[in-house]
């Protein structure tokens, strides 16, 4: 009786063990694999920021691609190439949509799209033109809005191959700045596609510290997201997609913006004005807003490849119906 009793108190003591080496293998195992998915992230985040500072340093060499000139054509047409190397597809027979503004000039939107599983649509704008050339000032627009043109083009080189519930169309608008001339003849030109849209995520001055210079104290991770039309739920959850790329979200509607100044324009109001649903994301204001000192060396790059990263997670998980 004594020998089963120890034999007994052998086994549990062998049970215990196995127990506790098995609960540390799998410890250590999902340690390693959390460990590889943050490398991974981390790798990708880093991968990311490269090719942003590249675009952004392209597109600052064009004498501030003013609308109607020849600069904001060069840089329609390595907008047009970027998204020809991506695969993606022309949008309604063509990538490059010239429009005419001031009764005379003309200029162009840019415009690229991946098929979805269905016919809905979700754009990712941004506007790609600055003030130009000003006397002999350059007004280089690295923030304004090279920043947010190189966000979405990187957003569409991370949705390559992925299969997503809605048509994305990557749409860079031109003459934002005379104002909001491409995207008010998007919406005009194109109604009858539009009538698939579901949302407009529009990226504008992505690339710096949280209304940083010009709103007393900076918030380095900060971004601001003007939400318009956007449901209950959506509303609910963007904030979190931006947190798990180590960003501040601060979710603020549009009087928030019209406080910048009366008739403070960009690129979502004529979407507003039709009734579509809108995203509008900016890191905001700055003391270098329109001056010649908005220069590549102030973009925070590595903060536009988190926010493009948020925004991938964001398309890649919607579904029609949910918006």
């Amino acid at each position: 009786m004594k020998i089963i009793i120890l034999n007994l108190k052998l086994f549990r003591i062998f049970i215990l063990l196995t127990i506790t080496l098995f609960s540390c293998c799998k410890r250590g195992t999902a340690g390693d694999s959390n460990k590889k998915a943050s490398e991974r992230s981390e790798t990708s985040i880093s991968q990311s920021t490269l090719r942003i500072k590249k675009s952004i340093e392209f597109l600052v060499t064009l004498n501030g691609r003013q609308a109607g000139t020849e600069d904001s054509k060069k840089a329609a047409a390595y907008l047009e190439k970027e998204l020809k190397k991506l695969g993606a597809e022309p949008f309604d027979g063509a990538y490059i949509h010239e429009f005419t503004f001031h009764k005379t000039k003309k200029d162009q939107n840019v415009v690229g799209c991946f098929p979805g599983k269905s016919k809905e649509i979700i754009i990712l704008g941004a506007h790609y033109d600055h003030l130009g050339k000003i006397s002999k000032d350059v007004y280089p627009g690295a923030d304004d809005n090279a920043s947010g043109t190189a966000a979405v083009l990187e957003i569409m080189s991370l949705l390559k191959g992925k299969s997503t519930q809605v048509k994305v169309c990557a749409v860079f608008f031109g003459a934002e700045e005379k104002p909001i001339m491409g995207s008010s003849h998007f919406v005009e030109k194109h109604s009858g596609i539009l009538k698939n849209l579901k949302l407009l995520i529009n990226l504008d001055m992505v690339g710096r510290e949280f209304f940083g210079s010009a709103f007393g104290k900076n918030s380095p991770d900060g971004v601001a997201l003007i939400l318009n039309r956007i449901n209950d739920k959506l509303s609910t959850d963007l904030p979190g997609e931006f947190k798990k790329y180590g960003l501040q979200p601060m979710v603020v509607g549009d009087k928030f913006i019209q406080s910048f100044g009366a008739g403070f324009l960009y690129d979502s109001i004529p979407f507003n004005k039709k009734g579509f649903s809108t995203i509008f994301i900016s890191t905001g204001l700055h003391k270098d807003y329109h001056k010649v000192t908005d220069t590549p060396e102030k973009i925070k790059f590595k903060k536009i490849a988190s926010i493009s990263a948020a925004v991938v997670s964001i398309v890649a998980s919607l579904k029609p119906e949910s918006l």
